[in-house]
């Protein structure tokens, strides 16, 4: 049981990680996030959901709206 939530933890970690590194948005933040995430696997991926999905998309949408 403990090994299938292992797996899911980290394949969900994996898609969050992609995520991040495919937005393009300032590499300092991406290096933040990538940072909590994987230093703190359960932890930086809830609040990555929770706080930093939203916070880099509105940072992309800022960013494309200059052009």
């Amino acid at each position: 049981m403990w090994e299938g939530l292992g797996f899911v933890l980290l394949a969900a970690n994996l898609l969050v990680l992609w995520d991040i590194v495919r937005r393009p948005v300032d590499t300092g933040n991406k290096l933040v996030w990538i940072a909590l995430v994987w230093l703190f696997p359960f932890l930086g991926l809830l609040l990555y959901l929770l706080v930093g999905r939203g916070s880099l998309i509105r940072v992309q949408r800022a960013g494309r709206s200059h052009y």
